[in-house]
């Protein structure tokens, strides 16, 4: 099988670009920008697809060794890749380089050698001359055409193909009523209700989707979840701020923060370790 090369095109205004704007201006935003630009070297020969091979329990933690990469910045640099629509990631774990999918390029030797065999019979037929308009047309058709049908078998041997724009909806997951995510979405709901009975029932997939970011991308376990949750609608601030499990996303590392630091100045407070102590609230899986 002949040899294949692959070439990524970068813009010359790459670095003013609003997205690449955007994420400089984050905290370590420098390292993002070099995590995402690798991140398209290393998907280059996959059509920029990025498989959970499932030798790390995230696919996170695979890109940061694959990358020599620091898991952290890497967890953060996919959050917000994601956000701003540079990436989708699907509900398989795969990584999907959305937005380097027009800058890939390739060429097998024999594409090269007819493009270069017509490159120089058009110098021949102007004299020597560099060609103002090369006629190289079929060439780019052909080499397009072969890009598309390695980009097809890539997609048909993980069984999944990128949602479209007019697709993203359908393609979201699904979370089964039993599933982790889903329960911790509807313990939050009961908890609030213990607060506010006439809380308005809240879209549970939509809640699901932030629980499933809380321990996939920010490395959260079930059970400190768990205890947050139930914690923060028992305090007399929190249970009116944290009203869905976007809120307790954003902004779960200080209440675990003051969580751990009311159990150490001997406040009074549940056992939420402890699942008989919140059982009325916590649903069966």
């Amino acid at each position: 099988m002949g040899k294949k090369f692959y070439w990524l095109k970068v813009k010359e205004d790459f670095f003013d670009d609003k997205h690449i704007r955007y994420l400089r201006k984050m905290p370590d935003g420098d390292r993002l920008v070099i995590v995402y630009l690798r991140m398209q070297l290393y998907s280059l020969k996959t059509e920029g697809i990025i498989e959970h091979s499932n030798l790390l329990p995230t696919c996170a933690e695979e890109l940061a060794l694959s990358l020599d990469e620091d898991v952290e910045i890497v967890k953060f640099a996919l959050a917000a890749l994601e956000k701003i629509g540079l990436i989708e990631i699907w509900s398989n774990q795969t990584v999907y380089m959305a937005a380097m999918q027009p800058n890939i390029g390739r060429e097998g030797e024999s594409a090269e050698r007819v493009r270069r065999h017509r490159e120089r019979k058009a110098l021949q037929c102007n004299g020597g001359l560099l060609p103002s308009n090369p006629p190289v047309t079929n060439g780019n058709t052909e080499l397009e055409l072969e890009r598309r049908e390695q980009s097809q078998e890539l997609r048909d041997r993980i069984s999944l193909s990128p949602p479209s724009d007019s697709t993203k909806k359908k393609a979201a997951p699904v979370f089964d009523d039993d599933s982790v995510e889903i329960v911790l979405s509807k313990l939050l709901y009961d908890s609030i209700l213990q607060n506010d009975s006439k809380f308005k029932e809240p879209d549970l997939q939509k809640w699901a989707k932030n629980i499933d970011k809380l321990m996939r991308l920010d490395g959260r376990e079930r059970v400190e979840i768990e205890s947050v949750i139930l914690w923060c609608q028992q305090d007399s601030f929190w249970c009116s701020n944290i009203l869905s499990t976007g809120k307790l996303r954003k902004q779960f590392p200080a209440l675990l923060s003051k969580m751990k630091n009311a159990g150490r100045h001997g406040a009074a407070q549940t056992d939420f370790s402890n699942p008989d102590n919140y059982k009325n609230l916590t649903m069966e899986v």
